[in-house]
């Protein structure tokens, strides 16, 4: 057995991140004639790419890594802090990264020569490197109780979040 054979003959992928009622969720009876945006989308988005970016990874999943993040900051003794701006424009140089300078090294990308541009523009050098450094998706100080019976435990709140947002923005194509 290969480690993702599925060995639960039951269990059904588009019911594996039902976790809540209230939760917006794929199903089995879903009516595969509506395909595209969902009405949930199509009124939070207007004429940016921001606000689609934004039905999909939402401000709760913003403040939840800004104020993780923080809190690692705080743990290491740093006055660093990191702002809901600050982390847009971090994501902003890893999108432009992995769309214009993918087989260029994360160090070269500000480079005058050899970079995009806007990058430059986004965030400096040095403040990324300390959003690296201090990044957290979840509370640290209670990982160790919660990554026993869970792996993906590091990310799972944001994770959880991301899916839900995607589910109740889109319905797929059924192929």
């Amino acid at each position: 057995m290969n480690e993702f054979e599925v060995t639960d003959k039951n269990f059904d992928p588009k019911m594996a991140f039902v976790e809540s009622p209230g939760t917006a969720i794929l199903n089995n009876k879903q009516n595969w004639s509506e395909i595209g945006l969902t009405s949930y989308a199509t009124i939070r988005i207007d004429s940016t790419c921001f606000s689609s970016f934004l039905v999909i990874f939402d401000r709760t999943m913003i403040k939840t890594i800004v104020n993780h993040t923080n809190e690692e900051a705080e743990n290491k003794k740093s006055d660093f802090k990191l702002s809901e701006i600050d982390l847009l424009f971090f994501m902003a140089v890893l999108l432009c990264r992995g769309v214009f300078c993918l087989k260029m090294s994360l160090k070269r990308i500000w480079s005058i020569k050899y970079s995009f541009p806007m990058v430059r523009t986004f965030c400096s050098k040095n403040k990324f490197v300390l959003i690296m450094r201090f990044l957290r998706f979840d509370n640290k100080t209670q990982r160790k109780s919660r990554v026993e019976g869970d792996k993906f435990t590091l990310i799972r709140s944001v994770w959880k979040l991301f899916i839900e947002n995607s589910i109740s923005s889109f319905n797929p194509d059924k192929y």
